[in-house]
């Protein structure tokens, strides 16, 4: 299984940062259906949260829109990030907030959490499984494990064109892999597609959203035009080029 490399993602998000805000547009739309199923199934009154993969803070805002916990920890790989939500953190009152910066799947969490939030973060982990093991540790009896991540059709466009991407997990994988340690409330999946004016395009929205964490990929000339060529062969949609986005969202509650 290919796996991301950590410090290109750290590297390219903190690049990044502002053209994010912009360019992440399904990302957005991942955290509004996210907060909604959360809502809609009355998960709430969460006292101690923990949120990995805190970033520009759109999850943040979200979730906090309804939301008031006593404490809320954030975590990220970038201490760089902390700062650009921090006025968000304020203007919702919630003094008690702490920042808890590296890697997740290393670092220790709080005990007893009553629920432990993440979006299109996970995707980057290298064992999730343990992962899993460690969130149910932290959680208190019926605490609730909310994430979304990205399916196997995530980036198809790039895999295919170029030989060359994350092995995402497919709704079997991660649902045995949850299993164990949770009840599974909800899960839900989509494909979305955007359209881009060429190939270019499609490969300068994946650089300012740093979505690519793969490789440093060199790109010649001969590369560039080849891959330009290929793609548009395979994957022209009317006088554009798509790019799709497979989003997972997972709602678990420890048994």
């Amino acid at each position: 299984m290919i796996i991301a490399d950590k410090k290109i993602i750290k590297e390219r998000f903190n690049r990044n940062f502002a053209s994010y805000q912009c360019g992440a547009i399904v990302q957005k739309k991942v955290v509004e259906r996210f907060c909604q199923i959360l809502h809609e199934l009355k998960l709430s009154n969460f006292s101690k949260v923990l949120e990995i993969g805190c970033g520009t803070g759109f999850l943040s805002k979200e979730f906090l829109k309804k939301e008031n916990p006593h404490q809320y920890f954030l975590n990220d790989l970038n201490t760089e990030i902390f700062q650009g939500i921090k006025n968000t953190l304020n203007s919702k009152l919630l003094l008690n907030y702490q920042y808890l910066s590296g890697d997740a799947e290393l670092i220790d969490f709080p005990d007893d959490l009553d629920a432990l939030i993440s979006t299109s973060t996970i995707q980057w982990f290298h064992k999730l499984e343990n992962f899993i093991r460690k969130v149910n540790y932290h959680l208190v009896e019926n605490g609730i494990f909310a994430f979304s991540t990205f399916g196997q059709q995530n980036f198809i466009e790039i895999k295919e064109t170029l030989k060359l991407g994350l092995d995402y997990y497919s709704k079997t994988e991660l649902v045995e892999m949850l299993s164990e340690k949770f009840d599974i409330l909800h899960f839900e999946e989509w494909k979305e597609a955007m359209l881009f004016e060429n190939p270019r395009e499609v490969l300068r929205h994946i650089k300012t959203t740093g979505v690519n964490g793969i490789s440093n990929y060199y790109w010649s000339k001969t590369k560039l035009l080849q891959f330009e060529e290929s793609y548009i062969n395979q994957f022209k949609a009317e006088d554009k080029v798509r790019l799709t986005y497979h989003p997972i969202i997972i709602i678990a509650r420890k048994k």
